[in-house]
């Protein structure tokens, strides 16, 4: 029973961040920036939980998607740091204009 509502709590959180990224993608108003940053923050987290249902339904999914997309979900746990850091540095600064040194903070 209670691994029900968590597969129902993940189908519905993966959903809600599908649409609200979207919803920031599209969005014309405001900081450009920073919703594009939030919407990957969003996405990121996405895939975290992509992973989670890849762990429960491992003979399921396994049998259907390849092996190397766990590891592509997985590997997206390591982006939410740094886009959460992006984000808000974003909304802090004005004008906040992307450096190749900031590339250092997506190495894990």
């Amino acid at each position: 029973m209670v691994e029900k509502l968590y597969e129902y709590i993940f189908f519905i959180s993966v959903f809600m961040y599908l649409l609200f990224a979207f919803f920031l993608f599209t969005h014309k108003k405001g900081h450009r920036k920073s919703h594009i940053l939030f919407a990957a923050f969003c996405l990121s987290n996405m895939f975290v939980i992509i992973n989670d249902l890849f762990y429960i339904f491992r003979s399921f999914i396994y049998e259907m998607l390849p092996a190397y997309l766990s590891v592509i979900t997985a590997s997206s746990f390591f982006l939410t740091g740094p886009l959460l850091y992006f984000y808000t540095k974003s909304m802090i600064q004005k004008e906040m204009a992307f450096k190749k040194i900031y590339l250092i903070n997506l190495i894990p």
